[in-house]
């Protein structure tokens, strides 16, 4: 062997826990690199579950219905029920609800308002008549150029009078061959 070739073999003490802290070091960056991935992942996937679980939230619990032909399906298969103000009485066994679902429409939270104008109601109400139990059907109004039926009158006005502006709960049975939702009392 010469001299101007050294061998490299064995190594000193401090070349040795250079190279070692070395990769100690890169094994601990690439730790902490792995651990901020791991981190990031998980916020991601919490936040995610976060957003959906609040779209879950909102649309069961505070969407508003806004017509009768919005009206999913699957509600109507699970005969769900809704809450609204009545806001006009059509005939004996018909009228319009304005649904209002969720917090926030009643005092003393009031701040949702619910319009009163019809111009304002145009395409926010649902149509709904009234089935009863027994299928009862009430006598129709004058209408199409037809004579109203005997106590067509008593039965508008019973209905005004005991729904009209109020607050009520309707089940939704299915949707007639003219769009309204049909419902039980």
């Amino acid at each position: 062997m010469s001299s101007s070739s050294t061998s490299n073999w064995p190594r000193s003490t401090s070349e040795t826990n250079h190279n070692r802290s070395t990769i100690n070091s890169s094994n601990t960056s690439l730790q902490i690199t792995q651990l901020l991935n791991l981190k990031t992942l998980g916020a991601f996937a919490l936040g995610s579950l976060a957003t959906l679980g609040t779209i879950a939230i909102h649309t069961r619990y505070f969407k508003r219905i806004p017509t009768a032909d919005l009206v999913h399906p699957k509600l109507i298969a699970q005969r769900k029920w809704i809450k609204g103000i009545v806001t006009s009485v059509g005939d004996g066994d018909g009228f319009r609800l304005y649904h209002t679902p969720g917090p926030f429409w009643r005092w003393p939270l009031k701040l949702r308002k619910i319009p009163v104008t019809t111009k304002d109601l145009k395409d926010e109400t649902i149509s709904i008549r009234l089935a009863g139990r027994l299928g009862a059907d009430a006598p129709e109004a004058a209408h199409f150029g037809k004579a109203a039926q005997p106590y067509s009158a008593e039965a508008l006005s019973w209905l005004k009078k005991e729904v009209e502006g109020k607050r009520v709960w309707v089940q939704l049975i299915r949707r007639d061959q003219y769009g309204r939702i049909i419902s039980s009392d």
